[in-house]
């Protein structure tokens, strides 16, 4: 399974992430793609001027879809999720 964590600056990083589109699948991929060639697995991504989100690749073996919900819904803070979050790329 390919993840890409995003964190930044803001207290809303993951939320102007989804909010600016790069949520959708192709511009995961893409994005996943580029953070994976780099020698740090991170990509920069800048929003405005002074404003960046940072998106980190990972790559684990098979996780069961069952369990991600368990995640999701017993230790997952939604406040929490929308200024750092994760997002699986198919």
């Amino acid at each position: 399974m390919k993840v890409l964590y995003v964190s930044g600056d803001g207290d809303f990083s993951a939320l102007d992430f989804e909010n600016k589109g790069f949520d959708n699948p192709q511009k995961l991929q893409k994005l996943w793609d580029e953070a994976n060639r780099s020698e740090s697995k991170q990509v920069t991504i800048g929003i405005e001027e002074d404003y960046y989100i940072r998106g980190k690749a990972y790559k684990f073996g098979e996780v069961d879809s069952k369990f991600i919900e368990f995640i999701q819904d017993k230790f997952m803070d939604y406040d929490e999720s929308k200024s750092h979050n994760y997002y699986i790329v198919y």
